[in-house]
């Protein structure tokens, strides 16, 4: 099976994907080993600024902190389920994020509803919430990773220092014009004044969020891109989606994460 290396990223959102309402757990799921972390366990903790954060810690010292903006459908039990895997067979402490801020919209919200939820996203505060998720990890290294919605923020993060490497699912290389608000910019701004050359972008090439004039623009800027020919927008993190493409799901998981422990 070939997959095509270029520089780009991309991103589409299937509102056909099953939505559950998350968990609002407040403490570790399993016995505590030790101060206040969990190892091996999961914990739904809440930020200082309020924001909700789903942390799954493997045994051990893990050096890699991974922290994880999730898809338009925001923090829910799929999400939890995604960083305890990751915690388990990766070794790595694990952060999502709710890019919503308490704020997501209903599980029954229509495209309209979910889109106007975007538009109320301001880009330094959730950017100020991964920093404090990473803290929290407190590992020595922090990467971050994001799928649709949070892969674009993953662009959009690649201004910070915090992260040393990025790994962004299916990203939005532009700001959809019904997603603009007032604290929204655009990633190929983002990406330009920050660091493009710590950023992975992994897209299906059958993905029609990702025109050919935006890949060029990311190549052009040095982001590093796998492309999977036969994919459509959101083929990986998702087993339950038509969409789905298991073999190109685990040869991109397995390139993420040997791009975030290469930091």
């Amino acid at each position: 099976m070939v997959r095509s290396l270029v520089g780009v990223g991309a991103v589409l959102i299937d509102m056909c994907a099953t939505v559950r309402r998350p968990s609002h757990r407040t403490g570790c799921r399993g016995s505590h080993r030790g101060s206040h972390r969990c190892e091996n366990r999961a914990m739904r903790i809440t930020l200082p600024s309020g924001t909700a954060v789903e942390v799954a810690r493997p045994d051990g010292t893990p050096r890699v902190g991974l922290v994880v903006t999730p898809d338009i459908f925001g923090i829910r039990p799929h999400f939890d389920a995604l960083a305890a895997g990751w915690a388990r067979d990766w070794g790595m402490a694990v952060a999502v994020v709710d890019q919503y801020a308490g704020a997501q919209p209903a599980d029954d919200a229509d495209v309209a509803a979910r889109y106007a939820a975007v538009a109320t996203i301001d880009d330094e505060r959730h950017l100020a919430d991964l920093h404090a998720a990473a803290d929290v990890l407190g590992t020595p290294v922090s990467g971050l990773m994001g799928f649709c919605m949070g892969g674009m923020y993953c662009f959009n993060s690649a201004r910070s220092n915090r992260f040393s490497r990025i790994a962004s699912f299916y990203g939005m290389i532009t700001l959809p014009d019904a997603w603009k608000g007032p604290g929204h910019g655009e990633p190929l701004d983002y990406l330009r004044a920050g660091h493009p050359d710590r950023v992975l972008a992994i897209i299906g090439e059958k993905d029609t969020w990702t025109p050919a004039d935006q890949v060029a623009k990311l190549r052009d800027l040095g982001v590093t891109v796998v492309g999977y020919p036969e994919a459509e927008h959101a083929f990986a993190h998702d087993p339950s989606r038509p969409v789905h493409r298991a073999d190109d799901a685990k040869d991109a998981f397995a390139r993420a994460r040997a791009w975030l422990e290469g930091a």
